[in-house]
């Protein structure tokens, strides 16, 4: 876990185009979207939460830049999946409801 300090070390490259507050929405976005995507595939919210925390890390390392956040959403949702032993999401399914819930809830 990082103190304060280190979290706004990480974060620089992003401070520097975007404000505290707006980074702050953002994540708060991709939260509400990979509750979004728990809803649709009807998973428990253990898994949900878990998946949060790996998008929450993964950001604190690492740039808004590196990697899509539309991308590691999903793929966080798959790993937490896999970690809660919740059961394997097939690949087909968690793209089609990515999509579906994209087009209409975002």
């Amino acid at each position: 876990l990082l103190d304060k300090q280190d979290l706004i070390k990480e974060r620089q490259a992003d401070l520097e185009v975007l404000s505290e507050e707006e980074y702050q929405k953002i994540m708060i976005f991709f939260t509400n979207f990979i509750q979004q995507l728990g809803e649709t595939l009807k998973l428990r919210q253990q898994v949900v939460a878990t998946a949060t925390v790996f998008l929450k890390r993964f950001y604190a390392r690492y740039s808004l830049k590196c990697i899509d956040p539309l991308l590691l959403a999903p793929t966080a949702i798959f790993l937490a999946s896999k970690v809660e032993e919740c059961g394997v999401i097939s690949n087909n399914r968690l793209i089609s409801t990515c999509q579906t819930v994209v087009k209409n809830k975002f």
